[in-house]
C-alpha cells in the first residue's frame, strides 16, 4: 500500500536540487548578466519571466512530485496544499502578467474560456483580461499621434485628410493593439481603426520562445503545439495580412450567413502594417449583452445577477451543477418565454389584464391610457452557440480558411440581433486533403464509431504517441475535437485529464494542420460551459462536414 505522510513530515523532506535545476539557474544567471549588459529586450523579458515564475513552479512541482510521481502524499492533502499555493501566488502572477503583457496576457485571455482550466483564485482576475486591459500607450493623445505617424510613414496619408472625427478613448484594448472609433472624411462612414502597439512583435516572439522552454520543463506534452502557435501568431503583427484575411472571410461567409452574422468589411486602401481600417459594427460584447438581459430576468425572481452567478459557482464547486445540452436549452428557452408572457399577462402585480381593465374604464379618460408591458425575452444562448458552431464549421469545411481565435471578446451582440464576428488576426488555412480527413473524423464522432475514430486519429490525421494506446487515443480525439463530458474525462478537470493522458501515453507529434481546428472546438465548448451548456462539436459540425464530403462526391 502507498505510504502517506503528515504535513509536519512533508516540511522535513529535503529538497534536492536536480542537475536540470542547477543548469537552469546557471543559465539564468548568465542570461541575466548578458541582458542587462547588452539591453536586449527579448532576453530581459526571458530573464524576468524565469526570475518571477521559476520559484513558483518549483513550489508547485515539489507537491506534484510527492503526489503524482512518488505517490507519497494523498490526494486530499495535496489538493489542500495546492489551494494554499493558489492563495499565495495568484497576486504575484497577476502583477507579472499585467506588467509584462505581451504573449503572457494573450495566453491568459485564452485560459479563461473554461472555468475548470485554472483554479478559482486565478480565475477571479483572469476574466478581466478579456475586456479590462489597460492601454499600452501612456495617453490617448500618444495613441492618436502614433496613428498619424503610421499613416504618413506607411501610406503617405495625412490623418486630417482621412478622418473627419476621431474618438480618443479606445473602444477596445487587446494584447497587441487597440481600436478607436472614427469617421471617414470622404464618405462620412463610421469606422473602427485598429492600431498595432509599437514593439509588440519583439515581445511576443520572445515570450513564445520563453514559454516553449518552460513547457519543455513543466508541460512537455504541449511543446509540439507551440511551434504552430508561434507560426500562426506571427501573422498578427502585419495588419495588411489581417485585412486580406478579413476580406476573404467576408466574401466567403456573408453571402450565406448575412441574415445571422456580420463581419466588418475592411477598407483595403487605408490598411497598412500597423493600421487597419474597417467597417464599424454597432453592438456590445456578447458576454456584456447576455449579462444585461439576464440581470433583468434575475430581478423578476427577486435576485441579483451576482446572486445567481454565486449560486452557480457554488453548485459547480460542490459537483451539483448540471450542464444542459442544446436540446435541453431549447426546451428551457421556450418555457422561459412562456413564463414571461404569462407573468406579464396575469401574474405580475401590474399585469396586462389589470392594465386592460384600467384602459376599458372611465379612469383612462381622466388619467390617460396605460401602456401594456412586455418583458424582453433573454437571448437564446443555445441558438447563438449553435449558430457560432455552424458558421465556424462552414469556414473550416467549405472554405478551408477559419478564425483560429474565436474567444468571447471577439464576438459582439449587435443592435439588430445578429452576431458580430471580429478580429481575424489568426486565420488558419486547411488544405483540401486535410479537410476531407477532418470531415471524416467529425462524422465518425457523430456516429459514435470508436474503431473508425481511432483509425483516423492515428493513421489519417497522423497523431503519434509513444505507446499508440488506442483507448487513450480515442479519448484524446474526443477531448480535442468533440466533447469533454464525464465519459471522456472521467470526472477530472481539464488540466488533470491532460496530465493523465500524457502519463498514460506521452505525445510525440501533434499534427499541426489540425491543431487550430481542435483549438476552435475547445474554445467554442468553453464558451458553452461559461453559459452552462455542454456542447458536442460533432453535433454542430456534422451537417457542414457531411455536406462538404457530399459536394465533392466522397462517399463516407
Amino acid at each position: 500500500s502507498s505510504t502517506r505522510v503528515t504535513e509536519s513530515q512533508v516540511t522535513q523532506v529535503p529538497f534536492k536540487t536536480s542537475q536540470k535545476v542547477a543548469g537552469l539557474l546557471v543559465i539564468g544567471a548568465s542570461a541575466s548578466t548578458y541582458a542587462f549588459l547588452n539591453a536586449d529586450v527579448g532576453v530581459k523579458r526571458t530573464v524576468e519571466f524565469w526570475w518571477r515564475v521559476f520559484p513558483i513552479y518549483l513550489h508547485y512541482r515539489f507537491y506534484q512530485l510527492l503526489n503524482r510521481d512518488l505517490n507519497i502524499l494523498g490526494e486530499e492533502f495535496t489538493e489542500n496544499k495546492y489551494n494554499e499555493l493558489h492563495d499565495l501566488y495568484t497576486d504575484r502572477v497577476k502583477d507579472m502578467v499585467y506588467s509584462m503583457r505581451g504573449f503572457y496576457l494573450k495566453n491568459c485571455q485564452l485560459m479563461v474560456l473554461k472555468d475548470d482550466f485554472v483554479p478559482p483564485q486565478y480565475m477571479k482576475w483572469l476574466k478581466d483580461t478579456q475586456d479590462n486591459v489597460p492601454s499600452d500607450f501612456r495617453s490617448n493623445a500618444e495613441a492618436k499621434e502614433y496613428t498619424k505617424r503610421m499613416l504618413l510613414e506607411e501610406q503617405g496619408l495625412l490623418f486630417e485628410d482621412v478622418f473627419s472625427s476621431w474618438e480618443d478613448e479606445p473602444i477596445g484594448v487587446a494584447s497587441i493593439g487597440q481600436v478607436h472609433r472614427a469617421t471617414l472624411r470622404r464618405t462620412g462612414q463610421v469606422v473602427a481603426v485598429k492600431i498595432l502597439c509599437p514593439g509588440m512583435e519583439t515581445k511576443f516572439r520572445s515570450d513564445i520562445r520563453t514559454l516553449k522552454s518552460f513547457c519543455q520543463l513543466a508541460m512537455p506534452q504541449h511543446v509540439s503545439a507551440f511551434a504552430e502557435i508561434e507560426k500562426q501568431f506571427c501573422t498578427e503583427f502585419d495588419y495588411t495580412k489581417e485585412a486580406e484575411n478579413l476580406n476573404i472571410i467576408y466574401e466567403a461567409i456573408m453571402p450565406k450567413w448575412s441574415h445571422a452574422v456580420a463581419i466588418p468589411k475592411p477598407h483595403m486602401e487605408l490598411c497598412s502594417r500597423h493600421v487597419l481600417v474597417m467597417e464599424h459594427l454597432d453592438g456590445v460584447k456578447l458576454v456584456d449583452g447576455i449579462r444585461r438581459q439576464y440581470r433583468k430576468l434575475a430581478a423578476l425572481q427577486g435576485k441579483s445577477l451576482e446572486d445567481l452567478e454565486a449560486e452557480r459557482r457554488r453548485f459547480i464547486e460542490e459537483g451539483k451543477f448540471k450542464f444542459k445540452s442544446l436540446d435541453e436549452n431549447r426546451a428551457e428557452s421556450v418555457a422561459t418565454a412562456w413564463w414571461l408572457y404569462l407573468n406579464d399577462l396575469l401574474l405580475a402585480p401590474d399585469s396586462n389584464v389589470l392594465r386592460f381593465a384600467y384602459n376599458c374604464s372611465v379612469l383612462r379618460w381622466w388619467y390617460g391610457p396605460c401602456e401594456y408591458k412586455r418583458t424582453e425575452v433573454p437571448v437564446d444562448l443555445g441558438h447563438l452557440l449553435e449558430l457560432l458552431g455552424r458558421v465556424h464549421g462552414c469556414q473550416i469545411f467549405e472554405h478551408g480558411r477559419f478564425n483560429g481565435d474565436p474567444h468571447p471578446g471577439n464576438i459582439l451582440l449587435l443592435s439588430d440581433g445578429r452576431l458580430g464576428l471580429i478580429d481575424y488576426g489568426q486565420v488558419k488555412t486547411m488544405s483540401f486533403q486535410n479537410r476531407v480527413k477532418y470531415a471524416k473524423l467529425i462524422v465518425a464522432h457523430r456516429r459514435g464509431d470508436k474503431k473508425e475514430i481511432i483509425r483516423l486519429h492515428f493513421d489519417e490525421l497522423g497523431t503519434v504517441t509513444r505507446k499508440r494506446d488506442t483507448e487513450v487515443g480515442y479519448l484524446m480525439s474526443c477531448f480535442y475535437n468533440d466533447r469533454d463530458t464525464e465519459d471522456v474525462c472521467g470526472g477530472r478537470n481539464i488540466v488533470s485529464f491532460v496530465d493523465w493522458m500524457e502519463k498514460m501515453d506521452p505525445m510525440v507529434h501533434l499534427p499541426e494542420d489540425f491543431l487550430f481546428a481542435s483549438r476552435v472546438s475547445i474554445m467554442l465548448r468553453g464558451m458553452g460551459k461559461a453559459f452552462g451548456l455542454q456542447l458536442r462539436m460533432s453535433q454542430l459540425w456534422e451537417p457542414e462536414a457531411a455536406a462538404f464530403l457530399k459536394a465533392h462526391d466522397i462517399d463516407y
